[in-house]
């Protein structure tokens, strides 16, 4: 493990990148050395411009009051990346720090509007992103909304469907039996017009009484069948509004 104090790190990482990127131009480089950081609290600003991400990995990297420096297998496992990546998180993270102390200095009022403005940036993101995100849930929510209707809907469709089919099953069964209570009322009086002697000694007498009897009985199935059809026309399947 790397014994080295964090400021000694900070600056030994710090000029490994400057020395890599010595083929630069001098515009990039804003023209000028890279100074050495003495104090801990200006190491700290620098570090507090970076993104979230890479200000964890250049503090797990180099120590600090959080505990001794971590080798780059290390700060992989805890954040959740190869060490490839850390590897270049790393020095993309020393880069942009030495944008900041070519370009801007190290001044600790020009650091803190710095650090400010990244953060109110940050925030003005962050409240973005959550619109959208919430935006986003309420276009979900509402799209289930319309699927549970569509469901309720479809459902009551089908309900509505079934009571119109027994309805007019029913009515149908009605109108049968009417039929046949008609017809039955004609035959009977047509066999009651004949010579009741002659009825007396002719079958047609049996067949009359067997008509009486399915009249009598026809009547009882069209009570019954009137009081199905008023149950039914009385209770509608429940449901969404199905007018339309």
């Amino acid at each position: 493990m790397n014994m080295q104090s964090p400021i000694a790190l900070f600056n030994a990482k710090l000029a490994k990148t400057a020395n890599h990127s010595a083929t630069a131009s001098a515009d990039s480089l804003g023209g000028s050395a890279i100074e050495r950081i003495n104090d801990p609290h200006i190491m700290d600003k620098l570090l507090a411009t970076l993104e979230p991400r890479e200000e964890q990995i250049v503090r797990l990297r180099i120590g600090g009051p959080e505990g001794e420096a971590q080798t780059q297998r290390t700060v992989a496992s805890v954040v959740g990346l190869s060490p490839g990546s850390i590897g270049q998180i790393e020095a993309k993270a020393y880069r942009r720090m030495r944008w900041v102390m070519n370009n801007l200095g190290t001044d600790a009022a020009v650091l803190d509007a710095l650090i400010a403005k990244r953060n109110a940036d940050r925030a003005r993101e962050e409240e973005v992103a959550a619109s959208a995100a919430e935006a986003a849930a309420r276009e979900q929510d509402q799209k289930r909304i319309d699927a549970r209707h569509r469901d309720e809907r479809r459902r009551a469709k089908a309900r509505k469907r079934a009571w119109e089919r027994q309805l007019r099953k029913a009515e149908e069964q009605h109108q049968a039996l009417n039929d046949e209570a008609a017809y039955l009322a004609q035959r009977i009086i047509a066999l009651e017009g004949r010579n009741r002697v002659i009825r007396m000694f002719l079958p047609r007498n049996s067949e009359l009484e067997r008509l009486r009897a399915r009249a009598r009985q026809c009547g009882i199935e069209i009570a019954q069948a009137d009081a199905g059809i008023a149950k039914l026309r009385s209770s509608p399947p429940e449901g969404p509004d199905l007018a339309d």
